[in-house]
């Protein structure tokens, strides 16, 4: 969704979000998969989710696979 890229989830602002484009409805749009590639990181040990923080009821993840 344009103003909701995919670059706003690691930009240290947590007042910004990710957000999929509201016309990808029903099936065939589902799962949305983002995929992070870290050149120049040795190891990572972990990652933390913070949900959206303006009390909005969308865009929360339900379920999540990680695969390195």
């Amino acid at each position: 969704q344009s103003g909701g890229e995919i670059s706003l989830t690691y930009d240290g602002n947590y007042s910004t979000f990710y957000h999929s484009n509201w016309t990808n409805t029903g099936a065939g749009y589902f799962p949305i998969t983002l995929t992070y590639n870290f050149t120049n990181a040795e190891q990572i040990d972990y990652f933390v989710y913070y949900p959206r923080q303006d009390g909005g009821s969308n865009g929360h993840l339900k379920e999540v696979m990680v695969q390195y």
